[in-house]
């Protein structure tokens, strides 16, 4: 999660081929082998073109589901300093929204209300059902009311 020194505000993306008005907070994965702290700052630089000036750990979800590994989920606060215009994400985001942190749940209730229409192997309602977890975790655990 990405939050703006100077206003409080937290960055969600909306990528390229989602479900109109659908934003989540910018995500990345782990190399292999690769610290988390390490992998923040990469996916900071590669999506959103940023460097981080602080990291915090927010929460450590794991999801398991029998026969399956388990996956696990970090919320990391990135404490950057974010231009005021012309900011410039990757191409894989069609478009960057700043939000008050109260904001993610409701950015996690529209995940969750997806429509069931197919996406890769899944659907969309799947898909953002998933994705509101680690939303409604963030807001939870910064004890923030809604």
């Amino acid at each position: 999660m990405v939050r703006d020194v100077l206003t409080g505000e937290v960055l969600v993306g909306r990528k390229v081929g989602y479900p109109q008005g659908c934003f989540r907070l910018p995500t990345g994965g782990l190399l292999q082998g690769e610290p988390v702290e390490m992998a923040a700052h990469r996916e900071l630089a590669e999506e959103l073109g940023l460097a981080a000036l602080e990291l915090t750990h927010v929460a450590h979800i794991v999801y398991g589901h029998p026969g399956t590994p388990d996956f696990e989920t970090f919320v990391i606060l990135v404490a950057a300093d974010l231009p005021s215009s012309g900011f410039q994400p990757s191409e894989e985001l069609e478009q960057v929204q700043r939000l008050r942190v109260p904001e993610l749940h409701l950015v996690a209730e529209r995940l969750a209300a997806l429509p069931a229409a197919p996406h890769r192997g899944t659907t969309w309602a799947e898909w953002g059902a998933f994705r509101a977890i680690a939303h409604r975790v963030t807001v939870d655990v910064l004890h923030v009311a809604p």
